[in-house]
């Protein structure tokens, strides 16, 4: 009998040590699914094709048709349109420019864009600017080339332009290639704008400027100099044809902007409030004289004789500037 139980005994444990050393088979882990790739709508009307090529050029002037959608932005100020809506839009744009209807036509007639819409106005896009697929199309079309490109809630039709002819300086270059006439001056300055500076100006471009081109902003220029050394009010001609330069908000308050000079070994500064008071200007290290915004306007004004006016360029457009002390 006792025998017989360790018999028993020998092969309960035998059994148990085979199932402690039989190894469990192990699952192996599955791949994680790859990730779902971005499904092109089927109409899509867009152009990755051209967003592949190497950049064409520095800058590049353009003309767009804007197509939004679902679109909440007070600025745009159209109907709801679902993106099924927006890609049957651009397709008929593309259609009607294919059988020759005028882009400036297509963009009044279907433009989202409430500045360069209604006025079929250009734009320029520069390769050192912010990145974005807006710039990076226009930077890749060749001239009388059309492309699409989708930007959140948004189609741009791009066609670009060629590059505008250059207008003719009408800069007071005499009075530019003298050297410094003082160390300090006191000045006032008349800007003038043209539509093609909508980028720079945004909202507080005025209407006068909006109706002008670069070549009678030029004439313009030329035509308030002309007027200043026969004898008229400086202050009255600001006020007829006078542009606010845009400033940060920072830099000013509302109906002020603030043009500070630079000085060796710090910054001064000058308020002008409704555009008609002094401003000061020191020279720099550099040698060159200027203001923080437009160091042009400065450069100017120490080269000027008290009484006399002259005139220079900006990004901000034209400048007849008159040094009084």
């Amino acid at each position: 009998m006792v025998n017989k139980q360790i018999f028993l005994f020998l092969i309960l444990l035998s059994w148990s040590c085979e199932k402690v050393e039989r190894p469990e088979s192990v699952v192996a882990p599955t791949a994680a699914p790859p990730p779902e790739q971005a499904v092109r709508h089927e109409q899509d009307p867009t152009t990755p094709e051209i967003m592949q090529r190497p950049q064409a050029t520095q800058i590049a002037y353009v003309k767009q048709i804007l197509v939004t959608y679902d679109r909440t932005n007070p600025r745009f100020q159209v109907p709801a349109r679902s993106i099924s809506e927006a890609i049957s839009r651009v397709h008929e744009v593309l259609a009607e420019h294919k059988k020759g209807v005028p882009f400036d036509e297509l963009m009044k007639k279907y433009s989202d864009d409430p500045e360069t819409g209604p006025t079929a106005d250009s734009m320029f896009m520069e390769a050192d600017g912010t990145p974005g697929s807006t710039r990076q199309l226009a930077l890749r079309l060749a001239v009388g080339e059309l492309g699409v490109v989708q930007t959140g809630n948004a189609y741009h039709i791009m066609l670009r332009q060629a590059t505008p002819e250059a207008v003719a300086s009408p800069d007071s270059a005499d009075i530019l290639a003298r050297e410094p006439v003082t160390k300090t001056a006191a000045f006032k300055s008349l800007n003038i704008a043209w539509r093609g500076l909508k980028q720079v100006y945004l909202t507080q471009i005025t209407e006068g400027a909006l109706g002008r081109s670069q070549a009678q902003a030029a004439q313009l220029a030329t035509s308030v100099l002309t007027r200043i050394r026969a004898g008229d009010k400086f202050d009255d001609l600001i006020t007829q044809y006078g542009e606010k330069i845009p400033m940060p908000e920072e830099t000013h308050a509302p109906h002020q902007w603030v043009l500070q000079p630079m000085k060796e070994g710090g910054h001064g500064g000058h308020d002008d409030h409704a555009g008609h008071d002094d401003h000061a200007a020191a020279p720099g290290k550099r040698d060159a004289a200027g203001l923080r915004e437009v160091p042009e306007v400065g450069r100017l004004s120490l080269r000027l004789q008290v009484g006399e006016a002259g005139i220079v360029t900006s990004r901000f457009g034209y400048h007849v500037v008159l040094r009084v002390r």
